[in-house]
């Protein structure tokens, strides 16, 4: 970095003027490279993925099919001074030539073919506009067909390496063994350097594993996350996602979906029968119909800025309501003791029930399963039987005078028997105990003797 004498000596003394010039350069030149330092990408670039272990062709030519992804500054960048550090490989400087003109055709045509807006480009006398999304292969030999872009709906400018020789990967894939691996870039005095652990790469179910598609990506700050699309290009490929495996759930039940789609403008849910909670967004709630019965498929659709829709459905499969079973209780009558009503079905189905036990009167009680059972409610009758009481004629006799006995049967049909034994000689009350019969209670009846009449004269 070079500074001219900012200061004007001409009229002022020569040394004094000199040494506050040389002391401002200085200043500003301190300035100037902690400021670059620290805001190196709103000024440059960012490396934003890395696609590690590429779908190759059956020659196994996987250093030619390899790509990073990074993303232009605030400002256009020139890549005549492009320098790329591989973690495996030397740089082999860029390419941009017949070859790589008739693979951006072929790029363009399968980008066309699946319905997607956008392009790749070649820049233009090496620059690249601000904001770009840039896409670097490490050859320009690679295979069109390897790694698809999809159905891009913005303009991706594309960069090829130089490199018609280095078939060996320019990365370490999967590797048990833990090791760092890192790549540099730098534009001029502008550089971005990231770093992953290949022990965390992933196959395509997201375990650690060796698998072609393994791509990392990165944070703004460097922060690496481990994925596997699949043979992808490490681009926004328009896809949508209802759910990777079918789901399970009960009639009439509320469960959460959630979606997923990349490079849409918009998404909508559709069913058969049930109902979503807010059908136009990724997440939401789906409610089953009371009557479902088998599998019901849900539908998620997406559009993209180009106009093309895409589907992917997931299955719910409804599991079959049971109904909670419980042992008959017998007939009380009103007044007795009544037992608690157990809180769980003999079919093993818990729950609670409403309204609170009466044994006042016949009451039909209503068992309503716990959340998260497939269970429907059910209902339990426990009659209560009124009581009844003996009735009888009342009886009056004259003292001494000779009756028959109490009657041991009541009028309305109760046996049973009388204490204390009958005395005609004085009024008094006496019990009848029954004997006979369910749900009947004792009774008293009072005898009223009345004195001897009068003799007459």
């Amino acid at each position: 970095m070079r500074f001219r004498n900012i200061f004007d000596c001409r009229n002022l003394d020569y040394t004094i003027c000199m040494k506050a010039s040389v002391k401002l350069r200085y200043f500003l030149y301190f300035f100037l490279i902690t400021f670059s330092s620290n805001k190196t990408f709103s000024q440059c670039f960012e490396i934003e993925s890395i696609l590690v272990a590429a779908c190759i062709p059956a020659s196994g030519t996987e250093g030619f099919n390899e790509m990073v992804r990074f993303k232009v500054g605030s400002a256009p960048i020139n890549v005549s001074t492009l320098n790329v550090n591989w973690p495996a490989q030397i740089w082999q400087g860029l390419a941009q030539n017949a070859t790589t003109a008739a693979n951006v055709v072929a790029i363009n045509a399968q980008i066309a073919l699946v319905g997607g807006c956008g392009q790749v480009r070649e820049p233009v006398g090496g620059v690249i506009p601000a904001n770009a999304t840039v896409i670097l292969i490490t050859s320009y030999n690679f295979t069109v067909s390897a790694n698809i872009f999809g159905a891009i709906s913005q303009d991706i400018y594309i960069l090829f390496q130089d490199n018609a020789s280095q078939t060996g990967g320019h990365f370490g894939n999967y590797n048990v063994t833990p090791g760092m691996r890192t790549l540099t870039m730098s534009l001029g005095s502008c550089s971005d350097t990231v770093s992953y652990e290949r022990s965390l790469l992933v196959d395509t179910t997201g375990t650690p594993g060796s698998a072609p598609g393994a791509t990392v990506n990165f944070t703004p700050s460097g922060t690496a996350t481990y994925t596997n699309p699949g043979c992808v290009a490490p681009v926004e490929v328009f896809s949508v996602e209802a759910g990777t495996t079918p789901v399970s759930a009960c009639p009439g039940t509320t469960i959460a979906i959630a979606g997923s789609a990349v490079g849409y403008t918009t998404v909508g849910w559709t069913v058969p029968s049930g109902s979503f909670s807010t059908p136009n967004l990724l997440n939401t709630n789906y409610t089953l119909p009371a009557s479902a019965t088998g599998s019901i498929v849900l539908t998620l659709t997406a559009t993209n800025p180009c106009g093309t829709s895409i589907t992917d459905n997931v299955t719910v499969n409804v599991s079959p309501s049971a109904t909670p079973t419980f042992n008959p209780v017998a007939p009380i009558c009103a007044g007795d003791a009544l037992a608690p009503l157990p809180a769980n079905s003999t079919n093993g189905i818990a729950g609670a029930w409403s309204p609170s036990t009466n044994n006042t009167g016949t009451t039909t009680y209503t068992f309503t399963p716990n959340v998260g059972q497939c269970a429907v409610s059910a209902s339990l009758i426990i009659t209560v039987n009124a009581i009844t009481v003996p009735t009888f004629n009342p009886i009056v006799v004259c003292s001494g005078a000779t009756v028959s006995p109490l009657p041991t049967t009541s009028l309305n049909g109760i046996s049973g028997f009388w204490s204390p034994a009958f005395n005609n000689t004085t009024t008094a009350t006496y019990t009848f105990v029954p004997s006979s019969g369910t749900c009947v209670s004792s009774t008293t009846l009072t005898v009223n003797v009345n004195a001897a009449s009068t003799v007459p004269t």
